[in-house]
């Protein structure tokens, strides 16, 4: 790059006139330089020396008789070069150019850093055939440049991907995605690497963790209920329960009145199988009334109408009962009777056994 020109000539017709130029004109450091003094003019006779300052001192480093000369700046920096010609008659010229010379751009280069196995820094865990590893790439070089990076796990797992262009002292981030893919549950040791540089790491593959199975499927349908009954009666319901799945499961069976109470039962069914169930509910003077009924086994269900009637005195059979749990009904009038039998035979019983022992009392010994 050419900053400043300075011309210096002798008076006269006869005189010479020097100019150079400089190949590359913005050179770096380290880079060598071609200065050529071809459009340099003797005036009325042949220039027959060049001389050379080429590092700015004040002495001339080089002098020919040609007007090429080739020459390294190595440092950075603004460089004065002075050329001097004479011709024939002993007549000069100088001219001096103020080249600067740049700092030497270094190549692309990667450097790698932040290791991520499974979002957990450069030892993590990851479930089977599934989880991620990534690394942060920078160019520490000044040009831009891609470069190619290579991810080892264990002794036989190697891939590559290839960043995009990354200009110097920029950075971006490379995933691995599924890298247990293939991997049998265990620990591995993993490399990240690029040309110059690399990071090693470990990797944890999980056991894969069986899913849930398939949701118990049943179907329910009301076989027959003992509606209407009584006040203080239990209330039946016979259910048919149908596994429709493919294996034997537990189903839970549910009786539900509207505003009276619930009952749950459960039962294993095989698979295509079906199985029967009873359900009770005890009810009482205050339940009279009609309502509905719902008997469901998970998402299945049947809905039935029950009548609960009003008994003799309001909470019993006409005489007065209780139901018992079965739907029996125990009396105060048929306890009664069942203590008169019972003294009758005991009685009975008494009398005649005292009468037997009378006779024998009577027969001589």
């Amino acid at each position: 790059m050419l900053d400043t020109r300075t011309t210096t000539v002798e008076a006269g017709d006869n005189a010479p006139i020097a100019a150079f130029t400089s190949d590359p004109g913005a050179p770096v450091a380290g880079q060598s330089v071609v200065f050529n003094a071809e459009n340099a003019r003797g005036g009325g006779s042949d220039i027959v020396e060049y001389r050379w300052d080429l590092t700015g001192n004040g002495e001339f480093d080089e002098v020919s008789t040609t007007p090429v000369v080739g020459y390294t700046f190595e440092t950075a920096g603004v460089q004065d070069v002075r050329l001097v010609v004479e011709n024939e008659v002993g007549l000069t010229a100088e001219e001096v150019t103020q080249i600067v010379v740049q700092e030497d751009a270094a190549p692309a280069e990667a450097s790698l850093s932040l290791l991520t196995v499974g979002g957990e820094g450069p030892e993590g865990t990851v479930a089977a055939e599934s989880g991620h590893v990534s690394v942060l790439v920078t160019n520490v070089g000044d040009e831009t440049g891609s470069f190619q990076v290579e991810l080892s796990i264990g002794l036989g797992i190697s891939r590559t991907q290839t960043t995009s262009p990354i200009e110097g002292g920029a950075e971006q981030e490379v995933t691995f995605s599924d890298v247990a893919t293939n991997l049998d549950p265990g620990l591995y040791s993993l490399d990240v690497s690029v040309e110059n540089d690399s990071i090693p790491g470990e990797v944890t593959v999980e056991q894969e963790q069986a899913g849930p199975g398939p949701e118990p499927a049943f179907t329910v349908d009301l076989v027959e209920t003992n509606s209407p009954v009584l006040a203080g009666e239990s209330l039946t319901a016979t259910v048919n329960v149908t596994n429709t799945g493919d294996s034997e499961e537990t189903a839970t069976v549910t009786l539900d009145v509207d505003a009276l109470d619930s009952t749950t039962r459960s039962l294993t069914v095989g698979p295509g199988e079906s199985a029967t169930e009873t359900l009770r509910l005890r009810t009482t003077a205050a339940d009279i009334g009609e309502y509905n009924a719902t008997a469901d086994v998970g998402e299945s269900e049947t809905v039935f109408t029950v009548t609960v009637g009003e008994s003799g005195d309001g909470d019993g059979d006409p005489m007065n009962g209780t139901a018992d749990e079965d739907g029996t009904l125990v009396t105060p009038t048929l306890v009664f009777l069942l203590l008169v039998v019972l003294l009758l035979v005991g009685g009975t019983y008494y009398y005649v056994n005292r009468g037997d022992q009378s006779d024998d009392e009577m027969d001589p010994l």
